[in-house]
């Protein structure tokens, strides 16, 4: 009986062992995110959140697994975005005074990946460290960034006629406006604010390429027109050769007399002319 308790008691503990090296979620701490990468298996699908239960059979193999354990805190970039709207320099010629179409607005935005998006990167882009995945994070936060920018001048083209300054746009407002929640899957945008807000007078923008384009219909040649003179007067042509023709024969009459001699010369002189 005693060896059998004995046994049943090594039994426990051997499977305690082989359970807590397996329990891998003791290894990531509060507030961070681990991916299990192993030789036998490659990368686990699934992320490994402190708090949340994992076992993986494969931390029971010595030097079989890496873990790489990323912070979920969130990572925050300022850009200033500028330049010039869209033929902006082009429309500014056919005003007076040049008005200045170009635009400046700083973006700050704060985001954070989101765990089962983590496996994702760890696999394509081969993240290491935190700061190689603070660099992915930045990366999709311009994108952001610039697709939010791109929505305020919308925004501002549509309201143009309103106000020349615009109510401040909420974050919310933004990740709906540029799709954030589909557009960018792999981030989840905390903060998101425009400051330093500079937009030219859309009203006049539009104005000064309404000009333009009607400008440019007017000096391009209408096809039909020329078309059309062209089948209502077919002897135009002919006639105008004549006429040069005999002002041509008033300053000179022996040519008159040469032509009359020889009459085969007449056309001659008609495809000279023409």
């Amino acid at each position: 009986v005693k060896k059998a308790i004995i046994s049943i008691i090594i039994l426990l503990l051997f499977c305690g062992v082989v359970f807590y090296f397996g329990w891998v979620q003791f290894a990531v701490p509060m507030g961070n995110c681990g991916i299990l990468i192993s030789k036998t298996s490659g990368i686990r699908q699934e992320p490994i959140i402190s708090g949340q239960f994992a076992w993986c059979w494969e931390r029971l193999i010595p030097t079989n697994t890496e873990l790489r354990i990323f912070s979920l805190e969130g990572v925050s970039l300022k850009d200033t975005i500028s330049a010039t709207l869209p033929s902006g320099g082009t429309y500014s010629s056919f005003l007076s005074g040049n008005p200045d179409f170009s635009y400046s607005i700083t973006m700050e935005t704060s985001a954070r990946i989101k765990p089962e998006s983590l496996v994702k990167l760890v696999e394509q882009e081969d993240l290491k460290t935190q700061e190689d995945l603070e660099r992915a994070i930045k990366a999709q936060i311009r994108q952001f960034n610039a697709s939010a920018v791109e929505f305020i001048l919308q925004n501002a083209q549509k309201n143009s006629s309103e106000t020349i300054t615009l109510k401040p746009l909420s974050t919310q407002e933004l990740i709906e406006g540029t799709s954030g929640k589909t557009g960018f899957e792999d981030i989840e945008i905390l903060f998101s604010e425009a400051s330093n807000v500079k937009i030219p007078d859309m009203t006049l923008y539009q104005y000064a390429k309404n000009l333009y384009m009607e400008k440019t219909e007017d000096s391009e040649p209408n096809p039909a027109s020329t078309l059309s003179s062209s089948i209502s007067n077919p002897k135009n042509e002919k006639i105008e050769s004549l006429s040069q023709l005999g002002e041509l024969l008033t300053a000179y009459p022996a040519l008159a007399d040469y032509l009359n001699s020889n009459i085969d010369n007449l056309d001659k002189a008609l495809s000279v002319i023409e």
